[in-house]
């Protein structure tokens, strides 16, 4: 089941039945205006299988705090390694990029609302959805 949730007039779309089909799926951003934006991709294919994420290093080793955060967010990793932090927004765009060894991020400048930190050791990639008040 994907929900979206973090905009008005939310859908859901239980997408079991098309598991090991193949179809098209089709983005359609209105404005209410004049204009409207989208996206197709073409062979889409679900099969009865687990998330490409990895959390290899996430359960004990990273902590980030505090969530929800107004300015700076900390991330503490004991692995030590010299990580790449994305943040994104909910619209998949990159809205900042901290690179190197650190253990606090500056988010002040951020809107309020729902953002991804995707952290990049070099080797896997771990997602974590925050709060940005």
């Amino acid at each position: 089941m994907y929900t979206v949730d973090a905009y008005e007039n939310a859908a859901n779309i239980d997408l079991t039945p098309y598991i090991n089909a193949n179809f098209q799926l089709r983005f359609v951003y209105n404005d209410a205006g004049d204009y409207s934006y989208g996206a197709v991709i073409d062979d889409v294919a679900i099969t009865n299988a687990s998330l490409a994420t990895s959390d290899v290093f996430v359960k004990d080793e990273l902590q980030i705090y505090p969530n929800p955060v107004k300015d700076n967010l900390y991330i503490k990793n004991d692995l030590k390694l010299n990580s790449k932090v994305s943040v994104v927004d909910m619209s998949g765009k990159i809205v900042k990029i901290f690179a190197g060894k650190s253990e606090s991020y500056n988010l002040s400048d951020l809107p309020k609302g729902t953002y991804m930190i995707l952290i990049d050791d070099g080797k896997d990639i771990v997602k974590k959805k925050i709060i940005k008040q």
